[in-house]
Formats: C-alpha cells, structure tokens, sequence
C-alpha cells in the first residue's frame, strides 16, 4: 500500500489554532491592520485583540480605518501611539482630539508620536500633555519653545522635537536620557541653551543660521554625555575645527564614547590648504589613538571650498552629495583593509542631497535602503543603479534636466510614488505636458504630487495657473491620493477641474490673504467639498495660508 494513503489529513481551520500560534501571527501584522481584520468576528479574537494588540502607528493610515479601528478598540488598555499630519493624514492630530478632547483616556501611555503637529491649532492638547504621567517617550513637531507649556512628565526618558533654536523648556525634564533635537526657524528667537544633567545621548540637527557657539555652551552642562551626534547642514561659511570639539570634549564630557558629526561648509578663501588645515585638525591623537574616532572630508574646490566633513562610518540618513568627486577626498582612516570596509559604510543613508554634480558614486552605499533624493542638481547616470528603491524626488530650483534623461531616470526609478518639485519644472521635464512616455509613466506610479514654488528653496506649495491645473489632473487623476498646490482662481472654476482627482485621500491647498480669489476657493471648497472631488467624509483644518481636507472612504 502507498505510505500516501495512510497519512490522515485533519482538516483544521483557523479559528481552531491555539492563542500561542495566534498571538503570534498577530505580532506579524501591525496593529492597526490587526484590529481592521479581526476586530468584531468573535468574542475569543475580541479578547486577543484587546490583550496583545496595544501599539497603534496611525501615520499615512487612511481615515476609514483609523475611524474603525478607534471606535472598535479600547483606547484605554493602549500602550503606545503615533498620530500625524502627514501629506496622507493632513489633520488627523487635529480629528482624534475632537473625538477624544481630553487626554485622561490616554493616562496608561508609555509612548506619544505626535508628527507635523502645529502648536497653533492644538494649544489645549499641549497643555494636556502634563497628565500623561506614565509617559517614557515623547516625539513632537514642530514647536516654539516661547509657546510651550510648562510641563513636568516625572518617566521622561527619551524626547525627540522638532523646534525654534529656544531650548530653555527642555531644562523642565530633569530625568531625560535621550533627546533628539532638530532646529527649524518657525520664530526669530534666538538659540538659548538647555541643562540636562541627566542626558546620555544627543542628536542634534542645525543649520548655518543657528548660534553654534551657544550650541557648545549647552554641551558644558551635559558631563554624563556617552554619546554625542551632530548634523549641520546648509551653506555654513566657518570651517569645520577639530580642536574646538576635542578641547570641549576633553573638558566637559568626560564619559563620551562616540562622536558623529556630519558639518556642511562653505567659504570663498583660496587658501590652498584649507582642506589639508581641516582634516589635520581631526588627525591629533586624540582623535585617532584615544578614541579611534575617524572621519572624511569631501570638497570641491573650483569655486572657494565646499565640502562636508563628516565621521566615519557615517552615521545619518541624509547624505549630502557636496562636491564633483571623491577622488579628492581625504580621509584620517588608518587601518587594515578589514577595517576600512567597516569605517567607509554609507549603508545608513536614506536620502542623497545633490547639491554638487558628483561623478561617480563613493562605494559603501546600499541601493536598498536610498528612498529618497532632493535634487539641486541633476545626478549624472552612473548614479542610477542606486536609485532602484526609490520612493520620493525633490527637485530645487535651477534645476535642469532634460526629458530624455527624466525618462531614463524614471525607467531605473520604477518605484517612485512621491513627486515635489515647481509648476516650470515639470513642464520642461513633460515637453509641456506632450510627452506621452512620461505623462503614462508619472500617471501609473505617482501617489503624492506636491506643486512648490519656484524661486524658493523650501518645499512650499506654489501658484498653479488654471491651464497648468487642468494638464496636472489630466495625467496625475489616475493614481494620486495626496494633491499640494497654491490656486489663484475663482472655485467656480477650480472645482470641476478637481473633480476628475477621485482617488484623492487628501488636499492641501495654499491661497493666499491678499487674492480674495484664492480665499474663496478655499471657503467653497470647506462648503462643499463631498461634490467637489467625490462624494465621502472629511475633515479639514485651516491656518492662516492653507486648507487641508482629509477624505474618508478611500481604499489603499
């Protein structure tokens, strides 16, 4: 007889698994998706659910599910939570603190992400915050420090905040251990400094505008440091000095082990040594015996000196791209050629800055993890096979490319979704919107198309004239779920253009206070947004230059 034949097969579905198996499964799926699927099919998975199931990263969450998962599931046995303003999500902080206006039924949590939150449109969560005393990690953005409320969060651990450069409040969280601060100008205040005593571990992100020296006055009262991350970036004209760095270091953190830095500069000097003067102030030994901390400084020097200068192995996830080549590099590594492959690792980087046309890509990167470019400069095609992940382009202005080379780009690039860049951009890159090749290859991938200004560097929404609007929603309707743009129309007008963009989960559109124009638009479409792009829910939020709308039965 065949051995086949004998095997027995016990049919066993699902639901006859034990809890061990399921709760593991579960653990396979996050939380969000666990609760959408499970939720309401019977009381043993309800119970698991509400057990097991208590971390809820609610970003680029779509709002029929968040409105399922948050009705269905108990919001007081939740552990950790993450709500954003996000393009997908523009405000979602905002709609969970109307449905839940006080923070007392989040007393239990250990863990508080609140993403892109605007301080003006959500004072009283703010102040709420205070009642959270169970809270061990708190990340928020973006924040002026003069607006903050006096908090004092007794489990404080681990912070991280985008901000102004007043970081006075941060002195009110005695206990902090870890913080992660990265300054953005909101206000004209200027840089004050903070004491942590307590801190073990910073990471802080600056630019050329910020008072550095203030920066370093900060670091003086922090002696329990063990690890200390610096990122600058922007056109910073004082050179980068180690001996600044090795004299604070050796006079007020004496527990640091590591030391990251990344630090951008620019100057006009036609020293020709200024270069070698940079790297030997890295060189001591200190540096090199002591600590074994090794860096690189890439340059170029055709027009004055430009460059980065930066730790290795490198240690953050934006890579800026500052000069032609790196052949020219110098570096302080001196180790065998095992070490060598270890120290000159790129494999953290996520984002590539192309502020030079550098030739040949440095070795070290990993194409998996590169999602995403920002593009003061076209990247030269031997670049390209690193673009094989590639999720969102920023095109700065200036930029040229042309639509040969965008389509070629688009051809390796097969799984773009996010698109940033100005109205004129996108013009020469489409042949004026006659490419046929291109318009078909944006149609079928692009999910999120920000329109930005042109003659600005910051990714703002620009003007988009009513021809210009009517080609972007004739190629971009088919898969577009996230719109930015600035409108100076009537709505009569704009409304029957947006129409077409069906498969839209969110609108953010920028007007403009002194075009009564663009304010109508913005008031009709708060009206009657349901008939304006397709009949769902919404909620929307409004400040004083943009109108966000948030839709709901929309499928991913």
């Amino acid at each position: 007889m065949n051995p086949a034949k004998r095997i027995k097969r016990v049919p066993l579905s699902f639901e006859q698994l034990p809890n061990e198996l399921l709760v593991d499964i579960l653990g396979y799926l996050t939380s969000v998706d666990a609760v959408y699927a499970f939720c309401q099919l019977n009381h043993r998975f309800q119970c698991l659910l509400l057990s097991y199931v208590k971390d809820f990263d609610f970003q680029s969450t779509n709002k029929s599910k968040f409105d399922y998962v948050t009705r269905h599931h108990d919001i007081h046995s939740w552990r950790s939570l993450r709500l954003s303003n996000d393009e997908l999500t523009p405000c979602q902080i905002q709609y969970f603190c109307q449905r839940y206006s006080q923070l007392q039924h989040l007393s239990q949590l250990q863990t508080l992400s609140l993403l892109n939150i605007d301080l003006k449109l959500n004072k009283e969560m703010f102040s709420q915050l205070a009642s959270l005393d169970q809270l061990v990690s708190l990340t928020i953005g973006t924040v002026c420090g003069r607006d903050m409320p006096l908090l004092q969060l007794p489990s404080l651990r681990r912070l991280t905040v985008i901000g102004c450069n007043d970081m006075s409040w941060l002195s009110n969280f005695g206990l902090l251990e870890k913080l992660k601060y990265t300054t953005k100008h909101l206000c004209s205040h200027e840089t004050k400094s903070m004491e942590l005593t307590t801190l073990t571990e910073l990471y802080l992100e600056y630019t050329e505008n910020d008072n550095e020296s203030a920066i370093r006055e900060s670091l003086e009262h922090l002696s329990q440091l063990t690890k200390l991350s610096l990122y600058r970036h922007g056109i910073y004209r004082i050179l980068p000095d180690g001996g600044i760095w090795e004299h604070l270091i050796k006079s007020f953190l004496p527990l640091l082990d590591t030391f990251q830095f990344c630090f951008s500069f620019q100057s006009y000097t036609n020293s020709p040594n200024v270069f070698n003067n940079i790297i030997a102030s890295f060189s001591t030994a200190f540096y090199l015996v002591e600590k074994r901390w090794f860096s690189r400084c890439d340059f170029d020097n055709r027009y004055g000196c430009k460059g980065a200068m930066y730790s290795l192995p490198f240690a953050f996830t934006k890579m800026p791209i500052n000069c032609n080549s790196f052949e020219q590099s110098l570096s302080t590594l001196i180790a065998d050629d095992a070490d060598e492959r270890e120290y000159n690792s790129y494999r953290k980087v996520k984002t590539l800055l192309f502020n030079e046309k550098c030739l040949i890509p440095t070795q070290g990167y990993e194409s998996s993890n590169i999602t995403r470019l920002v593009l003061q400069t076209a990247p030269p095609t031997s670049w390209y096979h690193l673009f094989t992940n590639l999720r969102d382009v920023t095109f700065h202005r200036n930029l040229y490319m042309s639509s040969q080379d965008f389509e070629n780009f688009l051809q390796v690039a097969t799984k773009i979704q996010s698109l940033r860049l100005s109205i004129y951009t996108l013009v020469i890159l489409t042949d004026k919107f006659t490419n046929v090749p291109i318009c078909n290859l944006l149609s079928e991938r692009i999910r999120s198309l920000t329109i930005t200004r042109y003659r600005s560097s910051d990714v703002l929404p620009g003007i988009t004239s009513i021809r210009h609007l009517t080609h972007v929603v004739r190629i971009f309707n088919r898969s577009c779920r996230h719109l930015s743009l600035g409108i100076r129309a009537q709505p009569s007008t704009v409304a029957p253009i947006l129409r077409r963009m069906r498969k839209l989960h969110s609108l953010h559109i920028h007007y403009f206070p002194w075009d009564s124009a663009s304010n109508k638009t913005a008031e009709y479409l708060l009206t009657k947004p349901p008939t304006t792009v397709h009949d769902c829910d919404f909620v929307h939020a409004t400040t004083d230059d943009d109108f966000y709308i948030w839709f709901g039965n929309a499928d991913y």
